[in-house]
């Protein structure tokens, strides 16, 4: 389940992905409303001051044990091209520890070139 509010409120909700077999990949589009979007002077896009972050979590089970055996990834890759990794504030990196990753950022959003 997806839901989402506009008149500023955050959109929120949650999805419970499908099993995935080795290798797999499962993705998940969100289009973030106009109403939240304001333009910058320099021509990017932003969310608008309204308190309002842009905020995705990935958090799945795993077996006890000193490694992880199920190593998910978080990717959110914006409109623009821009590519944050969960649990990673800056850089390339991966999260190779946790089950549960997170990207919490209002820098992300921008309008498809």
């Amino acid at each position: 389940m997806l839901t989402s509010t506009f008149n500023s409120k955050p959109i929120t909700g949650y999805l419970r992905g499908k099993p995935l077999k080795q290798d797999e990949d499962d993705s998940l589009s969100i289009e973030i409303p106009e109403s939240l979007i304001s333009e910058k002077p320099d021509g990017s896009s932003q969310l608008q001051d309204q308190g309002v972050t842009f905020k995705v979590t990935l958090a799945y089970t795993d077996r006890k044990c000193t490694l992880l055996q199920n190593n998910l990834k978080l990717i959110v890759v914006a409109a623009d091209g821009v590519e944050k990794h969960g649990n990673i504030s800056d850089g390339d990196g991966y999260d190779n520890v946790n089950n549960v990753e997170q990207i919490n950022d209002d820098l992300l959003i921008s309008r498809s070139p």
